[in-house]
């Protein structure tokens, strides 16, 4: 079924720092965002999973398609006319993609020098957010266990595969960089009333069994680097501080 909320809610993840997902993607990863922005989430068989500004413009008709080939694959065995109808509607939901791959392939396009020109802009305020988030200091933890020693988030990240695309900006290291991966993709967090937890959902994809990575106190020496991180709603960490009332949701807007 389609989802019909409002296409930006994608785009401004917060209320305290609606630009964070700008701040906080690749040049790359803003293209791919500015394409499901026109054409919404889809696939080549005509179903809808979530509206663009394609399907607004065309005034939901893709939808009426995507629906009525759903009834008509129901009750295609049970008539003639049923069937011939439904490959009749599958015909026409496949030209409503090509059309909406050439409408968001044209817009992409069009909108390319602006994505560019914003990607450029948001560049030195990004690097500063990462650099000063990245300095966060806490525990290294593997199997649920943490060592002694005292590090930052971002040399733990910088170590195998933990690493995010944007992490060597703080701390130089030779991994591959992703350039269409959001830490977003890969990170959770979990807030106490004393520390805060990062998760690795790509190596723990049930949430029930994770264990954290890393594990940061919280206190007035860390405010400045938390705020770096909520600037950027890293692992949304700055939905979280909005959606319930948590030790960091004070840092919001400081």
């Amino acid at each position: 079924m389609a989802n019909v909320k409002p296409f930006l809610g994608s785009v401004f993840e917060t209320n305290a720092y609606p630009h964070a997902k700008t701040l906080r993607t690749s040049f790359v990863r803003k293209l791919m965002e500015a394409f499901g922005f026109l054409s919404g989430n889809w696939d080549f068989k005509g179903n809808i999973f979530s509206l663009g500004l394609f399907d607004y413009l065309t005034l939901g008709i893709p939808c009426l398609f995507h629906f009525l080939r759903g009834w008509c694959e129901r009750k295609k065995n049970t008539n003639v006319l049923s069937g011939i109808l439904y490959y009749l509607v599958q015909g026409i939901s496949v030209l409503l993609v090509g059309l909406r791959v050439v409408f968001s392939v044209v817009g992409i396009l069009a909108a390319l020098p602006i994505v560019a020109l914003v990607h450029w802009i948001v560049a030195k305020s990004k690097e500063k957010y990462e650099i000063t988030g990245m300095g966060l200091q806490g525990y290294e933890c593997e199997n649920g266990n943490c060592n002694g020693s005292l590090t930052t988030l971002g040399a733990v990240l910088a170590k195998g595969e933990l690493s995010p695309w944007w992490c060597n900006q703080a701390v130089t290291h030779p991994h591959k960089i992703e350039l269409i991966e959001d830490p977003n993709d890969c990170f959770r967090v979990t807030i106490e009333p004393q520390c805060v937890a990062f998760y690795d959902c790509r190596k723990q994809p049930v949430k029930s069994q994770r264990t954290p990575f890393f594990i940061a106190a919280i206190e007035p020496s860390q405010h400045q680097a938390f705020q770096g991180l909520l600037h950027l709603n890293y692992a949304n960490i700055t939905t979280l501080s909005e959606k319930n009332v948590t030790p960091l949701t004070q840092l919001l807007r400081r």
